[in-house]
Formats: C-alpha cells, sequence, structure tokens
C-alpha cells in the first residue's frame, strides 16, 4: 500500500510539473477560410487581424472547377509592405513578429479557350500564436502539491491514531473479527 501511495505521489508531481509547464503553450486558430469563383480575370481581397506573435501558414488551392484556372497568384500585405507571395497553389508558412492587421490578395485568370470561363480556388490562412502560461499556473501547481502533501500526512496520522485506538480499547477483538 505505502508503495501504491509513494508511486501516485511521483505521478501527481509529474502532472502538476507538466501543467505548469515549461513557459508557454500554443493557441491554434484558422483565421480566414474562403472559397471563391473566379470569372474570367479577377483579383479578390480578404483583410483579418493577428492578435499576438506567430506563425502565419497560408494554403493556395485550385480546385479545378468547373475548370482548372489558368493562374493563380497570392500576396499577403500589411500596412507597408509586402510580406510574402507567390505563384500557382501551395502553402507558405512564416513568423509574425508583432500583432496588426493584414490583407490577403489572391488573383487568378481563367484558362484561355475555356468554355464556361470559371475556375474556383480555395484559400485557408492558419494562425499558431505562442501564448505565455501566467504565473498563476506555477501558483496552482505549487497548491496542488502543497495539498496532496497535507492529505498524505493527514493519511498517515489517522492510520496511526488509529492504530492507537485499536490497541487500547476493549472492542478491539471484535473490530478486528469485523475488518
Amino acid at each position: 500500500m505505502t508503495e501504491t501511495l509513494r508511486t501516485a505521489r511521483w505521478l501527481w508531481a509529474l502532472t502538476l510539473l507538466v501543467i505548469a509547464g515549461i513557459g508557454s503553450t500554443a493557441s491554434a486558430e484558422t483565421l480566414l477560410a474562403a472559397t471563391s469563383l473566379i470569372s474570367g480575370s479577377q483579383t479578390v481581397t480578404s483583410a483579418f487581424d493577428v492578435d499576438a506573435p506567430g506563425t502565419l501558414t497560408v494554403h493556395l488551392t485550385d480546385l479545378d472547377w468547373p475548370e482548372k484556372l489558368g493562374s493563380l497568384s497570392f500576396a499577403l500585405v500589411n500596412s507597408t509592405t509586402v510580406l510574402t507571395s507567390f505563384t500557382d497553389t501551395g502553402t507558405v508558412s512564416f513568423d509574425v513578429a508583432a500583432p496588426g492587421s493584414f490583407t490577403a490578395i489572391v488573383s487568378g485568370n481563367v484558362q484561355s479557350g475555356s468554355a464556361l470561363h470559371l475556375g474556383a480556388y480555395s484559400l485557408q490562412v492558419d494562425f499558431v500564436s505562442q501564448v505565455p502560461v501566467p504565473a498563476t499556473g506555477l501558483l496552482l501547481a505549487s497548491a496542488l502539491a502543497g495539498l496532496l502533501g497535507l492529505a498524505q500526512w493527514r493519511g498517515s496520522a489517522y492510520r496511526s491514531c488509529s492504530a492507537d485506538v485499536m490497541e487500547s480499547s476493549s472492542l478491539a477483538p471484535t473490530l478486528t473479527a469485523l475488518s
């Protein structure tokens, strides 16, 4: 029984260290998800905001519906500069150093000679931020460890006290027979 309690105590301590953690945790979200139909030659802009430093990942896909697009390009800009751009479909990731407002620009052309003069693409922008764990996480972990230690101490004190009562009680043979 003592070995089981010791193992449980170590598991709790390890769990608390993991929860208190090692400084930060990742928070992922999709900032922009759009599917658009292009007729002829078009440019589509979409604005979004980033609230913290992190990593942006852009996925641009030609849906080949109803026909494959002749060309497709992407650019991501902020108020002062072009942050990234690429031609054709693909995925690109890059770090954002500070919060800010961004605009995604997608340009596409339908293939010449296509019967319907239509094409479609899909754009998805994902963001993963590094969120620092507040100091209260460490405070919570230390409080839980203290409660675990208190419970163990009270449990051992209760067991030794109940053993003393059993030895001094006139009901000890009856209680022992019942247990």
